[in-house]
């Protein structure tokens, strides 16, 4: 498979080049992505967009004017959070817990049905995990009363999501409102740096093509050269 990354201006050149071959797109706005079909409807390529870009009704893709965003890991003890203001990192926050059972690994809420909780340990591990998740609730709609947030990217472990989302009511709404995405990404750990190096993948453009007879990389480039050869200056009159 092979991978270009584009200017956001040269997003519409693509899809220019797109209509003239006469492929098909479908868009996923939840995941930021177009699937190009080939007239068989075969998936021959796929374009990941900048989360500051929207590609319009229209066909065509436009900066957005003001997007406010958080960004949300969550793993076993371990959680990270950042807020942007527009394109400004206006916060950022990273909570920690004592989850997880020693010498097994594993987090202790996947043993709340066990004899075990019972125990010292096990309280303590059930008390941290009630306050972990109650903290990153009270900073999200701390972050709600301050601005206008747009949206939420997520990325959160599976077994974690009903504990992430049964009192906070601030990720309740927003997936009501269809203003929760996945991060289409695997972050190991949701360090301060883990999340500056995720919000930097969601915010460049990339096309990914598959071995076809319609397209490729050479045939991309080729035209954007064509197309940024003809882009008028900002010193044309």
């Amino acid at each position: 498979m092979e991978q270009l990354k584009l200017e956001n201006h040269q997003l519409n050149h693509v899809m220019e080049l797109f209509n003239q071959k006469k492929l098909s797109v479908e868009h996923v706005p939840a995941h930021y992505k177009l699937h190009i079909y080939s007239s068989e409807q075969e998936t021959i390529a796929v374009v990941r967009y900048s989360i500051y870009q929207e590609f319009t009704p229209e066909g065509i893709f436009q900066a957005r004017e003001f997007f406010n965003h958080v960004i949300v890991a969550v793993r076993a003890g371990l959680a990270g959070l950042v807020c942007y203001e527009n394109q400004e990192l206006v916060d950022h926050k990273v909570f920690r817990a004592y989850m997880v059972r020693k010498k097994q690994g594993k987090s202790q809420i996947k043993y709340l049905k066990t004899k075990g909780k019972s125990r010292a340990g096990s309280r303590v591990r059930l008390g941290e995990t009630k306050e972990f998740f109650k903290q990153i609730a009270e900073r999200l709609q701390d972050y709600e009363a301050r601005m206008r947030v747009d949206h939420v990217f997520l990325s959160c472990a599976t077994t974690l999501i009903p504990y992430l989302f049964e009192d906070n009511s601030f990720l309740k709404t927003a997936k009501i409102q269809k203003q929760i995405s996945k991060i289409p990404f695997h972050i190991q750990q949701p360090t301060f740096e883990n999340l500056l190096k995720a919000h930097h993948q969601l915010t460049f453009n990339q096309i990914l093509i598959k071995e076809n007879q319609f397209v490729n990389t050479q045939d991309i480039n080729d035209f954007l050269s064509q197309s940024d050869e003809f882009r008028p200056s900002h010193d044309d009159w």
